[in-house]
């Protein structure tokens, strides 16, 4: 419900002509449900005794900018086909429409709901008779998905405009660089004041550059409400394990000033990628399936594409090239068993091990909707566990080596607590696997 402002939408239809369950529907939400906050909730009931009268009433609350939140249809009121053609046209009303169908067995098979339905989480089913506790644990669980839907919606809009603002900006470095050419050909005429306008002005196009970059990181991972700080403490894991390797051990010489200013700069944009993931997958609190997995490991391959035309058409972005390594491999292993394309060992580039580690350090240290936060050092030791088999032994060894330095780090930024997400079942432990994706 786009350009909708709804701080909380606790507004319920019900669709059922019979007074009797109408009343006993009106008793189960007449006392305030309790929201995980601890904030007492009163539901708005309006009733419509038949499908068409509850259309002309979606229709008009979206007209009036006050959209309902849920609908709850009693499977009883007309043959299946009805019913299910009902949902259909209240969906093409109001898109964002939470469904629940009341059914006896019998009343609307669920193979057939399925079919006509599909297997979208905008609908569930809800067995008769109806308990008073379940209606209204069900109703304060729709409607907090559709506050928390329309929540990440408003960022999303919110954040397309920072995207936009972030483009013109680029277009101004664009013009900038031009800017910058030309006065290298004046300054070899005015060598004193002229070369320190110079190097002001290429400072501040260097700053202001990497403000967008980060920004445009910020953007793709915003989209997850979850991450907090992450990009900042992930940046700076990966300094500092790359500082570490630079000074001993198989890759001091590989790693000189320049490596560390593109990994500082391009390690932010690893997930750059999950802009082009699906908000059913990315947004979703619980476990994904095998399927949903696959569409989620495609972030590895969108972001490393986006980045490699970027950097084909940026004359002053060189540390693109890492950034395109670290977007596409960030998530193989050491042992082969990772993704996208399996890569071994050594083939695997150094920087995208080195964030690797540092993600995933990261990912386990903080608090995930779907997971509490692991102790820094449980997770050292998971991580050191995984070494020649997740991580190089190498970047391994220099976590442990410049370990106080982490903890300096976690404690510094910290982390934040998850929010209250719309989810059931019991949390996955936490370990590596919480970190698949």
């Amino acid at each position: 419900m786009r350009n909708v402002t709804v701080d909380s939408n606790r507004r319920i239809l019900l669709i059922d002509g019979d007074a009797p369950r109408q009343a006993e529907f009106r008793r189960c939400l007449s006392t305030p449900a309790t929201a995980p906050q601890g904030v007492a909730i009163e539901f708005a009931l309006e009733v419509a005794e038949h499908g068409s009268a509850a259309l002309l009433q979606v229709q008009q609350a979206v007209i009036d900018l006050r959209p309902l939140a849920a609908v709850f249809l009693d499977g009883s009121l007309a043959e299946p086909s009805d019913a299910l053609t009902t949902v259909a046209r209240l969906w093409r009303a109001d898109p964002e429409l939470q469904m629940v169908l009341c059914a006896a067995d019998g009343e609307l098979p669920l193979d057939q709901v399925i079919r006509e339905l599909g297997t979208t989480d905008r609908w569930l089913l809800m067995r008769k008779p109806l308990c008073p506790a379940d209606v209204q644990s069900l109703a304060l669980a729709v409607t907090e998905r559709w506050n928390t839907d329309h929540h990440a919606r408003n960022e999303i809009d919110r954040l397309e405009s920072w995207m936009i603002d972030a483009q013109r900006v680029l277009h101004i470095l664009e013009q900038s660089q031009d800017a910058l050419q030309n006065a290298h050909i004046e300054s070899q005429l005015q060598v004193g004041e002229l070369a320190q306008q110079l190097r002001q002005r290429t400072a501040e196009t260097i700053a202001t550059r990497d403000v967008t970059v980060l920004t445009l990181a910020k953007l793709a991972e915003s989209r997850d409400p979850e991450t907090g700080e992450h990009l900042e403490r992930m940046r700076d894991y990966s300094q500092i394990i790359a500082e570490c390797l630079s000074h001993k051990g198989p890759f001091a010489r590989q790693i000189d000033a320049r490596f560390l200013e593109d990994l500082y700069r391009s390690s932010p944009l690893h997930d750059i990628g999950k802009v082009g993931v699906p908000d059913s997958v990315l947004l979703k609190p619980g476990r994904l399936t095998v399927e949903e997995f696959e569409v989620m490991k495609r972030h590895t391959l969108i972001g490393a594409e986006a980045l490699r035309q970027v950097a084909c058409q940026a004359s002053y972005a060189g540390f693109l090239d890492m950034a395109v390594a670290i977007a596409r491999h960030h998530h193989e292993r050491y042992d082969g068993t990772g993704y996208p394309d399996g890569l071994v060992g050594d083939r695997i580039p150094l920087a995208a091990r080195i964030v690797a580690l540092a993600d995933v350090f990261d990912a386990l240290t903080s608090v995930r909707v779907y997971k509490d936060a692991v102790d820094p050092d449980v997770t050292r030791t998971l991580i050191e566990e995984q070494a020649g088999r997740h991580f190089d032994p190498a970047v391994v060894a220099a976590m442990g080596a410049c370990y106080e330095r982490f903890l300096e780090v976690y404690h510094t930024r910290g982390t934040r607590p998850a929010p209250a997400a719309f989810a059931t079942g019991s949390l996955p432990s936490a370990g590596l696997q919480a970190t698949a994706s």
